[in-house]
């Protein structure tokens, strides 16, 4: 048995090596083949690939049938449902149109002389009943005395529009009044502002000769001020002067020197007063920006202890509400239930 086992073995296993010798063989035929090598394709997947798309097509033709077929088929159905519904609404109207012919003439409604107030007029004299005329309460002059209203209507009617097309032409009157009053306002007011210009600058032009003249006045002024004084102070030099004849005394104008280092010493203590006054503004400054550091950071400190404070609070509170809340479900009470001796406790005298 073991024999047969082994044989069997050996007999697929040299089969399965043939195969893929095959295989190997038919592999190489077709790898070193010049012509697939050259074109670089597989020829047997292409026309499997074809031989499916083939196969594809015609199922998907075959199944484009058969939903043509049943498009069709139903197109026909909803076709004849069609056609058969027209003929039982044209069969019921039709019924409906004799019904009315037969049993629903026009003569034959109860308010036919409603339809036909000229009823009476066509009735003949042996076929119903003639009123007589001039009864109480007949109005022989009904259409005389409505042709009068009419009229009268009329009249007032174009009277109230002839005294409306009268309202509208005074009023197109009044506007056109209106307008040249405004119009006649308007160029008034130009003409005024015209000649307010014209005065301006004739004032303008005037001011400024009479500045121009004035300026001359007071240069010419001057020039005779200052010669006279030139006249004057070469009399007096000339009368007063100690020295050499015919020299001009000294015109140093320049301080002494006592003078002049005093007001050294003022500059000089003027700038240490601006520098003290700006060292000062200075320390002013960081003082201020020093307090208002300070008291941000105390107002921070503060809303800390109060925020700590209050979850405090918070909490405490919410601790007795729980010890309450355990207190009420120890003793059974329940919330919004009230018991009978809580009306006892009303109502014990008589009084």
């Amino acid at each position: 048995m073991d024999i047969d086992d082994e044989v069997v073995t050996d007999r697929l296993e040299r089969a399965r090596i043939q195969m893929r010798r095959d295989y190997e063989a038919h592999r190489r035929v077709r790898i070193f083949n010049e012509k697939w090598r050259t074109i670089g394709i597989d020829k047997q997947a292409l026309d499997m690939q074809v031989r499916d798309r083939l196969k594809q097509e015609e199922a998907d033709k075959d199944e484009g049938d058969v939903y043509d077929g049943h498009m069709i088929h139903n197109s026909r159905v909803a076709y004849m449902n069609q056609i058969r519904e027209k003929e039982k609404q044209r069969v019921c109207q039709k019924a409906i149109d004799n019904f009315r012919h037969e049993n629903q003439q026009f003569c034959d409604r109860l308010e036919f002389d409603l339809n036909d107030p000229d009823r009476l007029r066509k009735t003949k004299l042996e076929h119903g009943h003639v009123s007589l005329s001039g009864l109480l309460g007949e109005d022989l002059n009904y259409y005389d005395r409505l042709q009068r209203q009419k009229d009268q209507f009329k009249s007032w009617l174009i009277q109230q529009q002839n005294d409306k097309a009268s309202v509208r032409h005074e009023q197109q009157l009044e506007d056109d009044q209106y307008d040249q009053f405004v119009l006649k306002m308007d160029n008034t007011a130009l003409q005024i502002q015209r000649l307010e210009k014209q005065r301006r600058k004739a004032e303008a032009i005037s001011t400024n000769e009479h500045n121009l003249v004035k300026t001359e006045e007071d240069k010419h002024r001057r020039a005779l001020e200052s010669a006279e004084a030139e006249n004057q102070l070469q009399r007096q030099c000339a009368t007063t002067s100690v020295g050499v004849p015919g020299l001009w005394p000294s015109t140093d104008k320049r301080p002494p020197p006592e003078s002049r280092q005093k007001i050294m010493q003022f500059q000089k203590y003027q700038m240490e007063e601006r520098k003290r006054a700006e060292l000062e503004k200075k320390k002013e400054e960081e003082r201020h920006a020093r307090f208002l550091l300070n008291s941000a950071h105390k107002t921070l400190l503060l809303q800390r202890e109060q925020a700590k404070v209050n979850g405090q609070l918070r909490r405490h509170l919410d601790s007795a509400n729980v010890e309450l809340a355990q207190i009420q479900e120890a003793a059974g009470m329940k919330r919004g239930h009230i018991y009978d001796d809580f009306f006892s406790q009303f109502n014990r005298c008589s009084r």
